[in-house]
């Protein structure tokens, strides 16, 4: 759970589209960004599996 924000700083959101690796699914353009900042993180850990000895 948190928080989102949009992403204005001019840097960040070259960075992000530099880095972003799939056209948006609908098609066209996007042209905004999310910042999500968690406030509390809830759910399973998934550990991988011990080799047998």
């Amino acid at each position: 759970m948190g928080r989102a924000q949009r992403v204005t700083d001019p840097a960040a959101i070259r960075r992000l589209d530099d880095a972003a690796y799939t056209p948006p699914w609908p098609g066209g353009g996007r042209d905004l960004w999310l910042r999500i900042e968690p406030e509390r993180i809830t759910g399973r850990r998934i550990r991988a599996r011990r080799e047998p000895a």
